[in-house]
């Protein structure tokens, strides 16, 4: 048996509609998995130094 990955699904609003936000940040998180990442040490630094 051949596995094919998925390419769509359909959902229903009016009855899964309260869910839609988790699936919409799953689908941000995923896309964004091989952008390159940074330390957060160093984002709170940048950060700080934008307040001064």
């Amino acid at each position: 048996m051949i596995k094919e990955k998925k390419k769509a699904v359909v959902i229903d609003l009016a009855t899964y509609g309260h869910l839609w936000a988790d699936i919409h940040d799953i689908l941000i998180v995923e896309s964004r998995k091989s952008e390159p990442r940074k330390k957060w040490e160093d984002v709170k630094k940048v950060l700080h130094e934008k307040e001064a």
